[in-house]
């Protein structure tokens, strides 16, 4: 959670101090092995990767980003080379780099989260959502990022990170709610069916200053090829919820040339 000094709000500004921001040169391939909150250790290739392509990727987004409120901004910056990694590790099953807006075929670009790219939790079917904005009726725990799939509402599947045909990562660093009065207070993660403790969502209390209030996870969820995630919020009145992911989805440009596509 964000209080006084918001910080850095730039990606170029963050790379640049890692060292990672360059118009030529090349990362070599790496093994990234990362550490779970429950403890346990994963392991994955980061493929290499131009630096001039991680430049497109950081000067794309700084664009962006600079029309986004700066608490937004800042959970960015913060996990820039996070976000890195995640698309090095995507590119070790793409193949063809980081070419963001102006990529083609098999090439990476990343587009911040839209909510149709979702499953609608409160469909039995499958069915996008059409908003983030969300009318709870009661009080009670409910799915909020799921597969897409047919088991019925709210006994959706975990959703699946794609690897082969159309490989993929999701990177979320934390909340944002536009609402004037919240009906979440919590959000419970199911990650590679390791369920982890509740995290608190007091969108009440945080950032009333700017707007909407932001809350940031106590650690960032980066989500690989081949991995799953369920995410479940506890709403503790009835009302609107106006939730929304503070976060990134990568993919292949094959996947980003129709508006109808996710």
């Amino acid at each position: 959670m964000y209080t006084g000094n918001i910080g850095n709000t730039s990606m170029v500004e963050a790379l640049k101090a890692k060292n990672l921001y360059a118009s030529s040169g090349q990362l070599g391939s790496a093994q990234l092995v990362v550490r779970q909150p429950s403890g346990k250790e994963r392991q994955y290739t980061m493929e290499q990767m131009d630096y001039n392509d991680i430049k497109i990727f950081a000067d794309e987004f700084d664009v962006e980003l600079e029309q986004q409120n700066p608490y937004y901004s800042a959970i960015f910056a913060k996990n820039a080379e996070g976000i890195v990694n995640l698309i090095r590790a995507v590119n070790y099953y793409s193949t063809s780099g980081f070419k963001g807006n102006t990529g083609a075929g098999r090439q990476l670009d990343a587009v911040l989260m839209r909510a149709e790219q979702t499953q609608d939790p409160d469909q039995g079917g499958i069915a996008a959502r059409t908003s983030w904005i969300r009318t709870i009726g009661a009080a009670g725990t409910l799915q909020y990022l799921c597969q897409p799939d047919a088991l019925g509402a709210n006994i959706h599947a975990a959703l699946a990170i794609q690897s082969a045909i159309h490989p993929e990562g999701i990177f979320i660093g934390g909340f944002s709610n536009g609402g004037a009065s919240p009906c979440i207070d919590a959000i419970q993660m199911v990650y590679l069916a390791d369920t982890y403790n509740i995290q608190n969502l007091d969108f009440d209390y945080v950032n009333p200053e700017v707007g909407d209030s932001f809350v940031e996870l106590k650690q960032p969820l980066f989500l690989f090829p081949n991995e799953t995630i369920l995410i479940s919020m506890r709403y503790y009145k009835p009302g609107i919820d106006e939730t929304r992911p503070i976060g990134c989805w990568i993919k292949m440009a094959s996947d980003l040339r129709a508006l109808a596509t996710s």
